[in-house]
This record gives structure tokens, C-alpha cells and sequence, in this order.
């Protein structure tokens, strides 16, 4: 989902505090996306690079979460990273 209907989309649902999120919604950050999903407090951003589609490139992943790792592991190749502002900062570079 896009950013500008993240609020709408994700507001009328029910989510559990064991659960884990993996976000794929461009420019929202962690911070933005927890009051949305609270009790859930294990959020994490993924971006698929274009090439993600044909099971090549790489597939961002913030922060580094090997379980989450796993489950995205047959898309690409996985990049974790530590710091959201590395994650933005590939974003940009990649042209995401």
C-alpha cells in the first residue's frame, strides 16, 4: 500500500502483541507505522528491489531480523540493516 492510505488501511484492523511486522510501505518509518499496529511492537521495514520479482537482487531489511531474514529468503539476496537511516539511504540509492 502507498503511504498516503497506510492510516486507513491499517487503523480498522486487530493486531496482537506476539506479532511481527514487516512493513513494505515506502517513506513510512517504524516510529509512524507503531501506533497503527500497537500492541504489536516488533515492526520491521523491507523493500524488494525491482529485480526481487524474478527471485534476483536484493531485498532490504530493517532492522536485521534473521527470522524475518529466512522468511524473505528465496526472493534475493538479503541485505540487513541496523539503522533506519541506512535503509533510507539505500532507498535513495537505488532509486526506490
Amino acid at each position: 500500500m502507498t503511504p498516503q492510505v497506510a492510516q486507513a488501511v491499517l487503523k480498522p484492523l486487530t493486531f496482537r502483541a506476539d506479532q511481527r511486522i514487516v512493513s513494505l510501505i515506502p517513506t513510512f518509518k517504524a516510529a509512524q507505522l507503531a501506533p497503527l499496529v500497537a500492541p504489536a511492537t516488533r515492526i520491521a521495514r523491507a523493500a524488494p528491489t525491482p529485480a526481487a520479482g524474478r527471485r534476483m537482487g536484493a531485498i532490504l531489511l530493517c532492522p536485521a531480523d534473521p527470522e524475518i531474514a529466512g522468511l524473505l529468503d528465496g526472493l534475493g539476496q538479503i541485505v540487513q540493516l541496523d539503522a533506519e537511516s541506512d535503509l533510507d539511504a539505500c532507498w535513495a540509492v537505488t532509486g526506490l
